[in-house]
């Protein structure tokens, strides 16, 4: 036997088939009516998610009485809390049993139809499809005005429900629960773990119901970084604040559900951030060479009074030639060789030096040497360029980073009101309920005291224009002066006076007539016959129909009015009660309202501060950016003006001057 909270069930086999017999572990009045209901719509309906059953009115026999019992296909399969532990760690799995899970919703939902009791052990996996099963809570079209036969699996209901919430909405609460828990697994498989799923339950138990702000389970399924998830969980959190059930949405709302939020993250997105633009950096690119090219170049020549430079040279060369001739007349050994050959270099470092020691050539190098010096001021100036934008970039990075964070607290704040005043609503919700119940209690009071008034009415319509007649005047077979005299004196003058007769057997005085009277007595008469009773008894239904088609239909005026009287205070009392209660809802609703409109406009003074800082910082930046710029320009037309004296200088070179040197010696 499997044993539930409602039932006990037993496999039974016959042959190769096997079915399940649910036996009821307690009675439930309308149970019958409420399984009759489910069976025709389900046989008028037909859907793969349900198993088939048939309910026997007297299906088992216990100590001599009969009880009731549902016999049931029997399921191969795996609960679906058990799929989910054997399968929690397959994301792809996970994620295709939310789908298959979300499709079982939809065909409820097309079908006006509620489980009232989704949870891990009522929802089976045979072959890869879900089906469901357990049916005693349910509800079906033709099943409006019943209550709940129970409140369903406390971890997967809302702490609100009561047998009062009964309708197709009603599964709303547990899809989340479940619906949620596979999303979680599909994206983050070690949650189960660290909430310790499976003990009756997936992730979410009663107790994270409670508090959800301070939910060990809501924080494990907020730290996923899943954007969707962290949606739909907001979503949830608000649902467990709803205290009205047929308020909380359907997981085939998701997508709805997204839109909204990812609007409300949209509306703060349009909160600009500042420009990625990089600085416009413009280098002087200025051609300036029409400039120079009509700009005569000074042309500078080599002196020509070398003849020291000749002298040096001449001696040089006979040095070398008498070196050279001693070492082949005479076979100078080679140190000897060396110590005279050292002083050719020393002797060509005289016209070296003469040639470094002229003036033009001074001059020359001079001008190289500043082109060089300004060519690395504006490397220098270039990398300090490069380093300022870099700086501004990080800057721009650094205040968007900000901005974005300042706008994801915006939105979270969003959500956070949001769950606030959902607070709010729920802090009083008992209250408008009880005013709600007591207001439809009185009014159903009036109603049923018009009704009786009425009924009253018509009653004393009925019974004057009974007492018009009277019993000597209903021609009753032998009802003669003398039984008609007997009656009047025991009370029974006319049809009014009696509401009805019948035959009553006593022992001691055979069959006779027992009228009920009017005023509650019971009067026997034993003279009268069976015939003599049953003509009074048609005598007087006879005048009741005439008379009553012509009671009133309605109250008059009067009574009407004193009803109304009666009960307006009552339901003054009570609409004053509740205007005041949903003058402080909403008292307490603006003063959170208030409270997020300072942190909202603080963090968009933060934004903006943040943006002008960010001004600042670039305007200074550009300012000195622009002063470099001007220096490379200065540095540049320096260089170009000294590169265009140098071509003056063309001739200037130690070749054309050791040639010089040669020539005029010629």
């Amino acid at each position: 036997m499997i044993s539930g909270g409602f039932a006990g069930v037993f496999q039974i086999k016959r042959g190769s088939k096997s079915y399940a017999a649910r036996c009821f572990l307690r009675d439930v009045g309308d149970i019958e009516k409420r399984y009759k209901a489910i069976q025709g719509f389900l046989k008028r309906k037909r859907t793969p998610y349900f198993v088939k059953f048939e309910y026997i009115d007297q299906g088992i026999l216990v100590k001599g009485k009969t009880h009731p019992i549902l016999k049931m296909e029997w399921l191969d399969g795996e609960t679906l809390g058990e799929y989910v532990e054997k399968n929690r760690r397959d994301a792809q799995a996970m994620e295709d049993l939310a789908g298959k899970f979300k499709e079982l919703v939809g065909e409820l939902k097309r079908r006006g139809v509620s489980h009232c009791d989704l949870h891990d052990a009522n929802i089976m996996v045979v072959g890869g499809e879900l089906k469901m099963i357990d049916y005693d809570a349910m509800f079906v079209p033709g099943l409006e005005g019943f209550p709940a036969s129970e409140v369903g699996h406390n971890n997967y209901q809302h702490p609100e429900r009561r047998l009062e919430d009964f309708g197709p909405h009603l599964d709303n609460f547990s899809e989340w629960v479940i619906y949620l828990s596979l999303l979680a697994l599909a994206r983050r498989p070690e949650v189960w773990e660290e909430l310790d799923g499976g003990d009756q339950c997936l992730l979410f138990r009663s107790g994270d119901y409670t508090d959800p702000d301070h939910s060990k389970a809501f924080r494990a399924l907020e730290n996923i970084p899943d954007d969707n998830l962290k949606l739909l969980l907001d979503t949830f959190k608000d649902a467990v604040y709803t205290y009205n059930l047929q308020d909380i949405p359907s997981i085939l709302d998701e997508g709805k559900i997204l839109r909204r939020r990812r609007q409300l993250a949209s509306e703060v997105a349009k909160i600009p951030q500042v420009s990625m633009d990089g600085l416009e950096v413009r280098m002087p690119q200025r051609d300036r060479s029409w400039i120079w090219s009509n700009k005569e170049v000074e042309r500078v020549s080599l002196p020509k009074n070398l003849r020291l430079e000749r002298t040096a040279l001449a001696l040089t060369l006979l040095y070398t030639l008498a070196v050279g001739g001693a070492y082949s007349v005479y076979r100078v050994p080679p140190l000897e060789l060396a110590r005279y050959a050292s002083g050719i270099p020393v002797m060509a470092l005289l016209v070296t030096a003469s040639y470094l020691g002229r003036d033009v050539v001074r001059k020359r190098n001079q001008k190289a040497s500043r082109i060089r010096r300004h060519e690395s001021e504006i490397r220098s100036r270039q990398e300090k360029i490069r380093v300022e934008v870099e700086n501004v970039n990080r800057i721009k990075e650094d205040v968007n980073q900000r901005i974005r964070g300042l706008k994801e607290r915006m939105v979270a704040l969003k959500n956070q009101e949001e769950l606030e005043l959902k607070k709010k609503d729920s802090a009083h919700w008992s209250r408008l309920q009880q005013i709600a119940e007591a207001k439809k209690e009185a009014k159903v009071k009036e109603r049923n005291e018009r009704y009786a008034l009425l009924k009253e009415r018509q009653r004393d319509h009925v019974a004057l224009q009974l007492s018009g007649h009277r019993v000597s005047g209903s021609k009753t077979p032998g009802l003669g002066l003398i039984k008609s005299f007997m009656l009047s004196r025991m009370g029974i003058k006319t049809a009014a006076d009696f509401h009805d007769v019948g035959v009553w057997n006593s022992a001691l005085t055979g069959k006779s007539a027992r009228f009920k009277m009017r005023d509650g007595r019971t009067v026997m008469v034993w003279w009268l016959n069976p015939r003599q009773v049953e003509a009074l008894r048609a005598w007087r239904s006879r005048l009741e129909d005439r008379y009553e088609s012509s009671a009133p239909a309605k109250l008059g005026q009067e009574d009407e009015q004193a009803i109304k009287s009666k009960y307006k205070l009552q339901t003054s009392r009570l609409d004053e009660e509740e205007r005041k209660a949903k003058e402080e809802i909403q008292r307490e609703k603006n003063a959170v309202k208030g409270d997020y409109a300072k942190r909202y406009d603080s963090l968009r003074e933060e934004i903006e501060r943040h943006k002008q800082a960010h001004d600042e910082t670039v305007s200074r930046a550009k300012a000195r950016l622009a002063a470099v710029c001007d220096e490379i320009e200065k540095l540049d037309w320096e260089i170009k003006g000294l590169e265009h004296e140098l071509m003056g200088y063309q001739s200037i070179t130690f070749t054309n001057y050791v040639k010089e040197i040669i020539t005029g010696a010629k």
